[in-house]
């Protein structure tokens, strides 16, 4: 799942739903459930809170500051710190989903990947595009330059490894494949699921603003900030607004001398879209021994308004990207500004897995070394993680793919990134073919069976007693080789069939997370560098 937009300077901004100074008057026009509300919250001044964990650690933030880390006599700063896990659709949900098939299910899956790089490579197209006519007409008006998006802060010489932990979310409609982690906000806190993504920078819940008494018609799990006293709604003139994108409809500017809320709009390729306010309050996340760690102040959307097929009803989104606004920024420096997963398959729905800021957890059980690969930047999608590959390689042969083929263009387009928040890995089209083409190679013992559920290259595997199929791996920038096993990329709809897990896309190579299933991904921003290692998840 990717978020695309360009970056507003601070003073572009609306007036939607809030008007603030010290009071703040909301009024709600039908975001809910079509009733309109008028009440009152109090705005904080610009203060220094200080939360803590068990440990006697505790996190200064500060509006407009770097978060900080401070100790207070623990002697136990390593320990990490590990967290309730919570499946859309494993054994533990309550709303899970039974699918009457793997068919169906992996049918689910293949449709909205298939959606959400339909969106992205349009959205992609269209800024190509308007980018050429902006340089077309350039002679007769001035473009004006976007502002480059800042740099995530250094990271922390003293940090603490936090263990939060993550499940798969294989099996509800919509968002096939997808993985949660379990946070709460405000002060009383409240908890939500969110499903992890490298792949944008918002973190965001469904939200009303309501603080009337009367009884207000809610679906789902909604944040309600009139319940919390930490509740800080940003204002437009706050460099944190300049982070994220207006909504699509409304007034844009922002008076310094009379701010108004932050609202944004936010949109994903599959479809999905979220606009509300932008504000502070307090992270709270829960150990399995009962302990909590807290983070005061941490930037999050507040969702009034949200559709499309990644509202779950059960939370939002917790963007892990590289941009400014994004969660892994506002606290990296706490824990070296390294973060990791280990998903495990999302076919198995009993299955937990993790998800650590910080370093390598002790009692990791890796299977292989690690190997890294530098990041690489892309200034027209800053917030994906792009990797260089430097071959491809099918049956133990190396494919003669052009370079080019997996260089970022000059307009954006292109290039490899590496996603959690999309399931199947699309490879771009002149790649896609060669491999298919070798794939093709490898499985001529085996008769090619109908495209099934939303595959378009399968084999009926029913005659053979041991099935041994292709090993693909990806050679990465630096010679580090990522080769997963076969059944991270061959899905199974049927017991007698094998079907190719990817997709051809005309404008990214992204590397979903099936690909990664049972890899140690290590994002160390710190380093600019991605790691990996075969695990136990």
């Amino acid at each position: 799942m990717e978020s695309l937009f360009s970056k507003r300077p601070p003073d572009a901004r609306t007036s939607m739903i809030l008007h603030l100074s010290f009071i703040l008057t909301i009024v709600t026009l039908g975001s809910i459930s079509g009733v309109t509300a008028e009440s009152k919250l109090s705005f904080r001044s610009d203060e220094t809170d200080l939360g803590s964990d068990e440990n006697g650690h505790y996190f200064g933030t500060g509006n407009s500051e770097v978060r900080r880390l401070i100790e207070r006599g623990s002697r136990d700063k390593k320990k990490p710190l590990e967290l309730r896990i919570f499946h859309r659709n494993s054994v533990y949900s309550p709303v899970r989903k039974n699918f009457r098939s793997r068919e169906e299910e992996i049918q689910c899956l293949t449709a909205m990947d298939a959606i959400r790089e339909e969106g992205f490579s349009g959205t992609m197209n269209k800024i190509v595009r308007d980018r050429a006519a902006a340089a077309a007409s350039s002679s007769t008006s001035t473009a004006t330059a976007v502002p480059p998006l800042g740099t995530p802060p250094p990271a922390s010489s003293v940090h603490e490894e936090f263990r939060g932990s993550v499940v798969s979310g294989a099996g509800f409609p919509g968002n096939v494949g997808q993985y949660f982690v379990e946070l709460s906000i405000g002060s009383p806190p409240q908890t939500f699921l969110f499903i992890t993504d490298t792949g944008s920078d918002l973190l965001w819940v469904p939200c009303s603003l309501y603080t009337t008494s009367r009884s207000v018609q809610l679906k789902g799990s909604t944040f309600r900030a009139s319940r919390s006293s930490t509740f800080s709604p940003i204002q437009c003139s706050a460099k944190e607004c300049g982070f994220i994108p207006a909504p699509p409809i409304g007034n844009s500017s922002c008076n310094p001398k009379q701010p108004t809320s932050c609202s944004y709009g936010y949109s994903y390729t599959d479809s999905s879209q979220t606009t509300g306010v932008l504000a502070f309050d307090t992270i709270t996340m829960s150990t399995s021994s009962g302990k909590q760690v807290k983070i005061n102040e941490v930037a999050f959307g507040c969702g009034t308004n949200n559709s499309g097929p990644t509202i779950t009803g059960l939370g939002g989104v917790i963007g892990l990207g590289k941009g400014p606004i994004s969660f892994t920024t506002q606290v990296g420096a706490m824990y070296g500004d390294v973060f990791s997963y280990c998903f495990t398959s999302f076919f198995n729905k009993g299955a937990r897995s993790a998800l650590v800021f910080g370093s390598d957890i002790a009692g990791t059980k890796f299977l292989s070394s690690k190997r890294y690969t530098p990041f690489l930047q892309n200034p027209q999608s800053p917030t994906f993680y792009y990797v260089e590959v430097e071959a491809v390689e099918v049956g133990g042969k190396r494919l003669s793919i052009p370079p080019e083929v997996w260089s970022i263009r000059k307009d954006g387009t292109a290039g490899v990134a590496i996603d959690s928040g999309t399931t199947l890995s699309f490879f771009i089209q002149p790649a896609y073919d060669k491999i298919v083409e070798a794939i093709q190679a490898e499985m001529v013992s085996f008769p090619p069976a109908a495209p099934t559920a939303g595959l378009p290259l399968c084999y009926n595997v029913s005659r053979t007693e041991t099935v041994r199929l292709p090993r693909l791996s990806i050679v990465f920038g630096g010679g580090a080789a990522f080769s997963p096993p076969a059944v991270n990329y061959f899905l199974s709809p049927r017991r007698e069939l094998r079907c190719v897990g990817f997709l051809p896309s005309s404008s990214i190579t992204m590397l979903g997370n099936l690909l990664q299933q049972n890899f140690h991904v290590e994002y160390d921003r710190g380093r600019n560098r991605l790691g990996f290692a075969r695990a136990r998840c």
